[in-house]
Formats: structure tokens, sequence, C-alpha cells
């Protein structure tokens, strides 16, 4: 029996591979805390790459964008990051409180929290596609919401559907740490194509 290296079967299995090596990878470039934001730069500029035109080296392709984009996805990552710990922790203390005023703040204050994630979720792809100042790109990732608010959103779903699945169903965590950030990206990509596409 001759095995057919162009068979599409090996090549499913090899780009399977792919994914959970660029998933391992993701982690790991992840656990410094501060490389966190050029992780996902690199993450969602090779996973957009092959979603556009599949013949992205995932690994290799991976490792460039880390390098290459690493300085303005870690500036974005503390420009918004912090305000969103800032906001985030705002609610915990007007909740505590537990009045129907300081529950309506620490609901504001979430609501804002969740805008600046989805903003930063699109900084890091715009910082992996185009080539623009802090400043600019802070500005397109705050703005870009009221511009396509349905497929904006869904960037944001995405993840937080399995951050729901994972607390739900404790098994899914296996999946996660082996393919799930990957493919989340991969899937975002889709998204992020379609809205770059009216620009």
């Amino acid at each position: 029996m001759k095995f057919n290296m162009d068979s599409s079967f090996h090549q499913n299995v090899t780009l399977f591979i792919q994914f959970v090596l660029l998933n391992v990878i993701f982690i790991l470039t992840c656990l410094p805390i501060v490389t966190i934001g050029a992780a996902t730069t690199a993450l969602l500029a090779v996973t957009t790459k092959y979603a556009e035109h599949q013949d992205a080296y995932l690994i290799k392709d991976y490792f460039s964008y880390f390098k290459e984009n690493w300085r303005r996805a870690t500036a974005v990552y503390f420009s918004l990051g912090m305000p969103i710990l800032f906001l985030f922790f705002s609610s915990i203390f007007w909740f505590a409180f537990k009045t129907i005023l300081t529950s309506i703040v620490g609901l504001a204050a979430l609501f804002i929290a969740g805008y600046f994630l989805l903003a930063l979720l699109i900084s890091f792809s715009l910082v992996g596609r185009f080539d623009n100042g802090l400043k600019q790109t802070l500005k397109n990732a705050l703005l870009l919401p009221f511009d396509n608010p349905v497929k904006v959103i869904g960037v944001l779903l995405l993840p937080l559907t399995i951050f729901c699945l994972l607390v739900l169903m404790p098994g899914m965590k296996i999946l996660l740490f082996v393919f799930g950030f990957s493919f989340a990206a991969y899937c975002c990509s889709f998204l992020f194509l379609s809205i770059y596409k009216q620009y």
C-alpha cells in the first residue's frame, strides 16, 4: 500500500497538527503575561493570512509576526488593558454595596470594560494587518464597533462563548488547550476580513 502525501486526508491531518502546535505555542508565549498582546496579535495575523490566502506557514509566520509587531502590540495591550482591569475591579467594588444606584454604576463600568475589551481584540488584529501608529490604531479600534456593530460583536461573542463553555463544561478545557485558541482566532479571522473589505 502506497501512502499518498498529496491526499486530502494527509493534508487535513497536517493542517490539524499545525493548528494544535500553533495553539500550544500561543499558550506558551502568553505565559509571561506581558507578551499576551504580542502573542494574540501574531495569532490573529497568521490565522487571518491563512483564512485569506491559505498559503501561510502557520508556525513560521507566527514567530515572524510576533517579532515584527511585539512593540506596537504591547503598547496597545497596556493602553487598553489597564483601563479594562480598572473598570472590572471598579464594577466589583460598586456591586459590593448592593444598592440599585451602585448596581447601575457597576453595570456601566462592566459595559465600558466590555467595550474596551472588544476594542483591544480589534486593536490586536489591526496591528497585525496595518502599519499604523499607536494613536491611529486605538482610534480605529474604538470607532470600528460603531461602523460594523453586528460583525464586531461576533468577534467578542466567540471568545465569550468559549469561556462560558469552559465554565459550564470543565471537560472542554482539554479542547481549549489542544486547539481552542487557534480555532477561535481562525473563526474570528473571517469576521475581520469581511470588515476590512469595506476599507
